[in-house]
């Protein structure tokens, strides 16, 4: 393992807590160190941490169910911006974060207007689903 990917394996270690990395965390070691946010998931997997509270409220928040719920109301803008990237009532990970940044909501509140209309979330950019 070269140096650079041992400085990253030592900030995951550091940053785990009770052998967990919140996803934020990962997500900000990946840009802290210019790397793809699956290569921290891999190198978690690899260090038997597992990734938790998912930022889109999927997994990751045990003995608490999953924190995604399906929104009551969705304004019709929202949903045509969302729709734009679901294909087979799917929509990936990141094109979710990228949807709920064009509509200038959370990324769970873009999970939740998924789960109402029951669109499935796939390709975790973290790779853990």
């Amino acid at each position: 393992m070269n140096d650079f990917n041992l400085q990253i394996k030592e900030e995951v270690l550091k940053k785990s807590k009770n052998k967990k990395l919140p996803c934020a965390i990962a997500f900000e070691i990946a840009a802290n160190n210019q790397k793809k946010p699956f290569v921290i998931g891999k190198l978690a997997d690899k260090l038997d941490i597992k990734l938790c509270k998912c930022q889109l409220g999927l997994f990751g928040y045990k003995p608490k169910e999953k924190p995604v719920k399906p929104a009551k109301n969705i304004n019709p803008d929202i949903h045509d911006k969302i729709i734009k990237y679901v294909k087979d009532r799917r929509i990936s990970c990141k094109d979710l974060w990228s949807a709920a940044k064009e509509m200038d909501i959370t990324k769970m509140g873009a999970a939740n207007i998924c789960e109402a209309l029951n669109i499935k979330i796939v390709s975790c950019q973290l790779e853990a689903f």
